[in-house]
């Protein structure tokens, strides 16, 4: 990796090689990549820490660690075999050598299938859609590992194989936790029961150092200041919205949807399969297996999914503003939603219909 050109981010030297993703490479190049995690530990790292990291990736939050208390005070394990090359480049680049150990933790000793994607940032233990290959890999027992190092600081990405971890972690003397909850993956409902064992376990998310779904949480903060969110606040309020247009409409979309109720968000995808409602149900329109499928190819196209949906269940259809194009461009289909069905809502903020 001697020729690959090399960057910085957050003081950290990483080698961009022709591998990788585009997506990743855009965002390393803009310093966005892992920008959350690394000023969640910017402001919570410190001299006497012991850091123990799920999930190396390439090696950047490791090697930021090591470089602010010493590569004898971080430990961290990744299971994608593919990536040891890269991890060990990136700590060469920046003289550190974090105790770096290349296999899955789990409940039990053995091994594991690891599912490998081309683009390493999806690789993991979930048996995804998408995989190139399944490989075997070493497990070790997590919690043994927990009481040998007794870490202070858990950073966790694993690709939503947290919610697996979260079957039976003891969280020991970990203080701190910086954690990324794959919502979009796992569902609402996984995550906020993975956010609930943590509030069990004396944590709560710092609103100042988070930004869902990349999660600071703090065990057993102090007297409450406002920096820390309730549980109920989590679980029932807008703060995971962040920016996110639904942000603004949370309330009315909350109030218009009875509990309980399935409906389709046509947002052009911008924000994933994340849940914005509390207690109901949102899929993807179109969609394909849970997953989002894209703008049909035509008028008749999107009528055909819609009665699809219908059979299955979907209740309300609702425009978001980056996809009131379709209300024109699908001029048919939006004439047969509104002769059909119940408009219940129209503003500048979203379309919604009651599906008869």
């Amino acid at each position: 990796m001697s020729q690959e050109q090399v960057i910085e981010i957050a003081g950290v030297k990483i080698a961009l090689g022709e591998d990788l993703d585009q997506r990743v490479r855009a965002a390393m190049e803009s310093g966005k990549y892992e920008e959350q995690e690394t000023r969640a530990l910017a402001a919570s790292l410190r001299p006497d820490d012991v850091v123990l990291e799920l999930g190396t990736g390439i090696g950047l939050l490791s090697a930021y660690c090591a470089k602010r208390i010493g590569s004898d005070r971080v430990f961290t394990f990744e299971a994608n075999p593919e990536l040891e090359l890269r991890i060990r480049s990136t700590y060469r680049l920046n003289g550190v050598c974090p105790r770096l150990e290349m296999c899955m933790l789990t409940d039990r000793e053995g091994e594991r299938d690891f599912y490998l994607h081309k683009a390493f940032w999806a690789s993991s233990a979930s048996a995804d859609a998408g995989a190139k290959r399944v490989v075997r890999v070493k497990a070790r027992p997590l919690n043994e590992q927990i009481r040998r190092i007794n870490p202070t600081i858990l950073v966790m990405d694993v690709e939503g194989g947290e919610y697996e971890l979260m079957q039976f972690i003891d969280l020991h003397n970990i203080s701190r936790v910086v954690a990324e909850i794959h919502e979009r993956k796992l569902g609402r409902e996984k995550a906020d029961w993975m956010i609930r064992k943590f509030y069990e376990a004396g944590f709560r998310i710092n609103r100042e150092l988070s930004e869902w779904e990349i999660c600071c949480l703090d065990r057993q903060p102090a007297a409450e200041t406002g920096s820390h969110l309730s549980l109920e606040e989590f679980l029932e309020g807008k703060w995971r919205l962040s920016n996110h247009w639904t942000a603004a409409c949370f309330e009315e979309l909350s109030a218009l949807l009875p509990s309980g109720c399935r409906y389709a968000l046509v947002d052009d995808d911008q924000w994933g399969s994340l849940q914005i409602v509390p207690n109901c149900t949102r899929v993807p329109f179109t969609e394909n297996q849970g997953q989002y499928w894209g703008p049909p190819a035509d008028d008749a196209a999107a009528m055909r999914e819609l009665a699809r949906m219908r059979a299955q269940g979907l209740q309300f259809l609702i425009f978001g503003p980056p996809a009131f194009w379709w209300l024109d461009f699908y001029a048919q289909f939006a004439r047969h939603v509104r002769d059909t069905h119940q408009l219940i809502r129209h503003s500048e903020r979203f379309v919604a219909f009651a599906l008869r």
